[in-house]
């Protein structure tokens, strides 16, 4: 029950930092597709100066083995999702429309995208799959390779999109127009 109320605060304190003054940033609306009708965006920067975070956080490490399952991740990853996302600007078309297989999520914070990617072949080798390298106006776009359902690239070192097939074709093109 605890877990659930704190999974529900944070889940409160998302949307405030979401509502709060400014907004998603201009930056975060120019590289979504025009199609997009439902924005959303988190603040996490802000978030963390929130009281509740620390609520978050101890979820997060609520028991030895989850915090060290996550310390694991965060050094073989080069990632700490909490401490090195800055924000969150997922972008969605209506539902009837595209069946949602459409979306794009544009993170902003600091990406190593060498050690992301190895960790991501390490995961998918250990399931069974692979990640899969295309590319699309010069940038990598990676995915599962199973069921290319998401699709992942670094615009830069501090931007990683993740979206559908063709919007993350979308998202590179309207980065690249820049």
């Amino acid at each position: 029950m605890r877990k659930a109320n704190l999974a529900l605060i944070g889940l409160v304190m998302l949307s405030a930092a979401a509502c709060k003054k400014g907004g998603a940033s201009k930056e975060d609306f120019q590289l979504v597709p025009k199609e997009a009708q439902v924005l959303f965006r988190v603040n996490v920067e802000k978030l963390r100066a929130a009281p509740a975070w620390k609520d978050i956080i101890e979820l997060r490490d609520g028991n030895e083995k989850s915090k060290k399952e996550y310390a694991e991740f965060v050094a073989k990853c080069g990632l700490d999702p909490f401490a090195q996302i800055n924000s969150v600007f997922l972008a969605v078309p209506q539902v009837q429309d595209m069946g949602m297989k459409e979306f794009a999520v544009i993170m902003r914070g600091t990406f190593d995208e060498t050690k992301l990617l190895a960790c991501s072949t390490e995961a998918a080798k250990k399931h069974g799959g692979e990640v899969k390298t295309t590319e699309h106006n010069g940038a990598k776009i990676y995915s599962d390779g199973k069921k290319d359902e998401a699709f992942a690239t670094f615009l830069d070192a501090k931007t990683v999109a993740i979206g559908g097939k063709e919007w993350i074709k979308k998202v590179i093109d309207l980065a690249k127009a820049d």
